[in-house]
């Protein structure tokens, strides 16, 4: 039985991606690091973010969201973060594009 520390199947990608590429864009930019918090049109502040990257005193991040199924204890690197947040942003980018020529080529 797998377990989950958390599950939405309906979250937005390409929202999500947008987040991403602006959080890994001005940390690149201001060369600080921050947290990173995803809020979308149906959850907003008031809610807290769905999910949250939280900068650690020790310059790690913890992951939050208001729907976990369990406290997660385990903390990355921000150039591992960083890295997997690319790599994730790259990806999609890609299928994006491939969906797309596929359509223009109908």
């Amino acid at each position: 039985m797998k377990t989950y520390y958390c599950r939405d199947e309906n979250i937005l990608l390409l929202e999500f991606s947008q987040t991403l590429r602006a959080w890994l864009t001005h940390t690149e930019n201001s060369g600080q690091e921050m947290s990173m918090e995803y809020f979308t049109m149906d959850h907003d502040e008031r809610e807290g973010p769905i999910l949250k990257f939280e900068l650690t005193p020790t310059q790690r991040y913890r992951l939050y969201s208001i729907w976990q199924e369990y406290e997660s204890h385990i903390q990355f690197e921000a150039s591992v973060l960083k890295a997997i947040f690319l790599r994730f942003v790259q990806v999609l980018d890609a299928a994006i594009q491939m969906r797309e020529d596929e359509q223009l080529s109908r």
